[in-house]
């Protein structure tokens, strides 16, 4: 997880996770804020969602912020500029982050033969819970 704080009401030191969304879907916003929020509860994490709905003002906020973030979710297929576009970007510029990129995406076997030699965690839609607990701990540990 990206940082602890300490919650002054109880005295409780709690994970913090920290989740960018890349999709230009309302529904998978929708469905993943609620999933994170779940997700956050079960485990006692204080979790923040920065949503974009803009591939290149996502792509932006990556190149500000990246390391804000302790996962980032994209879509692949996006009007403007595609997920895998974005995470081309991200490779050639040497990024740190690749490893906590989360596809999102109805069209994950395409993806890993686009990147053959990268390790692509890809959460297929229709997005599943129990998969997305998964594939989330396997990038925050």
């Amino acid at each position: 997880m990206h940082s602890e704080i300490n919650d002054n009401n109880e005295g409780i030191t709690k994970k913090k996770l920290e989740l960018l969304l890349i999709d230009d879907d309302y529904i998978t916003h929708r469905i993943l804020e609620s999933f994170l929020h779940r997700f956050g509860e079960e485990n006692s994490i204080i979790v923040n969602l920065k949503s974009i709905f803009d591939p290149v003002q996502g792509l932006f906020e990556l190149s500000k912020m990246a390391q804000s973030f302790d996962v980032v979710a994209l879509d692949v297929q996006m009007p403007m500029m595609t997920g895998d576009e974005i995470y081309e970007f991200l490779m050639q510029e040497g990024a740190p982050l690749l490893d906590n990129i989360l596809f999102v995406t109805g069209c994950g076997e395409d993806l890993k033969a686009r990147f053959p030699k990268q390790k692509l965690r890809v959460l297929d839609k229709p997005v599943e819970y129990e998969q997305f607990v998964k594939t989330l701990v396997s990038i925050t540990g």
